[in-house]
């Protein structure tokens, strides 16, 4: 097992065991605490020592992946502690108010928190990470999941290298390197599921009657949406070959892609970016404003990205040639489904199939493999419509 300092142990364990008590006292998960934490900010030396990298220790927010090098934070701005929030839930759940009825407390508690929300925002409860809302989710920092994911997989590719160095014990079998090296592959999934969370992601904001300039169901700015798809396009639809480039894989496994392909299998899926739900509200919330992200525009943009070789002659590499193929079986496991017939998204994605079956059929390529590729998902294609009833 790898070893760590006594000093950097009981850095990590004084701050586990602070988010332990907190449940003894009552306190619930905050994933969203996080959020209220401009990304900007966690690279400001001043700010982020002086007022921690998350609001709450209730959150899981483990380590500031957002700092740089040159930032010389220490680890004041790295590690999480009991924060702002965490003091004021404690404050709610332990302050006796002494009315004699229920409703007098509930009355009193529900001014003080509207009074305290509006005068800082930092003391937002954001829900234990289950609601789909993309400001409350695990392991995540920043108010910018793409922005905070840039910075984080600069410090991945800083580490990379170094792991063997950091890692080696006499007469070991690469076990240490091969599980931190999985540990960065996972450390990058997760920057994947924070930015694709914010594709037909929802704002959940619970607020009491008074508060009429809140609602509590709110899409993701279209805006966002499609720059949290540009992202993946970047990062994920080509290949992210840095990954997969240190010297010392081939010391990990013979198939070093199978890594990546486990990344694009969890991203390119029924429960992900084809997810019938995540459809769904995109048809929703654009039914009530056209200004919103359609479903039929996302989908335009996502298969655009994904098959943006089709019709062009050029050649399609191996990496890409998986994508396509994990595409083409996620969209006809979600028209297949009961979550889907209820849904004119089903409709769409049918519709979208048999154009790219129409065009694969008609594709030309002078890389045989190429060719072949495209043969081959227009008959799965053709084939998996007609299984469909």
């Amino acid at each position: 097992n790898i070893k760590y300092d006594e000093e950097l142990m009981g850095d990590l364990i004084r701050f586990v065991s602070s988010h332990e008590v907190g449940h003894t006292l009552g306190l619930r998960h905050n994933m969203g605490s996080s959020s209220k934490t401009p990304v900007e900010k966690l690279r400001d030396k001043a700010w982020v020592e002086a007022n921690g990298h998350t609001v709450s220790i209730m959150d899981y927010a483990r380590f500031n992946y957002v700092a740089q090098p040159e930032d010389g934070i220490t680890k004041a701005g790295l590690y999480p502690r009991i924060g702002d929030y965490d003091k004021w839930a404690i404050e709610f759940g332990y302050s006796p108010t002494y009315f004699k009825t229920a409703k007098e407390d509930h009355l009193y508690w529900n001014k003080v928190i509207i009074d305290r929300l509006t005068a800082n925002p930092r003391l937002w409860f954001g829900g234990e990470g289950r609601d789909e809302d993309p400001r409350a989710l695990t392991e995540d920092l920043g108010d910018d999941a793409m922005i905070a994911s840039d910075y984080g997989i600069l410090n991945l590719k800083r580490t990379l290298p170094m792991i063997p160095e950091w890692n080696k014990e006499e007469s070991d079998m690469y076990t240490n390197v091969s599980r931190m090296y999985s540990s960065v592959v996972s450390q990058f999934n997760r920057y994947l599921g924070h930015v694709s969370a914010n594709i037909g992601g929802r704002y959940i904001t619970n607020h009491s009657i008074e508060q009429t300039d809140i609602v509590k169901y709110a899409p993701v700015p279209k805006e966002k949406q499609q720059r949290a798809l540009d992202w993946l396009d970047v990062n994920l639809f080509h290949k992210p070959e840095w990954l997969v480039s240190v010297p010392y894989i081939w010391d990990l496994t013979d198939r070093p892609d199978s890594y990546l392909y486990n990344l694009v299998n969890n991203v390119v899926s029924p429960s992900n970016l084809l997810s019938p739900s995540k459809l769904s509200r995109l048809e929703q919330f654009s039914l009530y404003d056209s200004a919103n992200y359609k479903p039929e525009d996302y989908l335009s943009d996502l298969s655009g990205k994904i098959f943006s070789e089709l019709g062009k002659g050029s050649k399609v590499d191996s990496y890409r040639r998986y994508l396509q193929r994990r595409y083409v079986t996620s969209a006809l496991t979600v028209i297949g489904s009961d979550a889907a017939k209820t849904s004119d998204v089903r409709n769409l994605l049918v519709a979208q199939l048999i154009d790219l079956q129409k065009r694969m059929a008609k594709a030309k390529s002078s890389d045989k493999a190429t060719q072949a590729h495209w043969q081959a998902l227009a008959r799965q294609i053709e084939t998996g419509l007609k299984d469909i009833k």
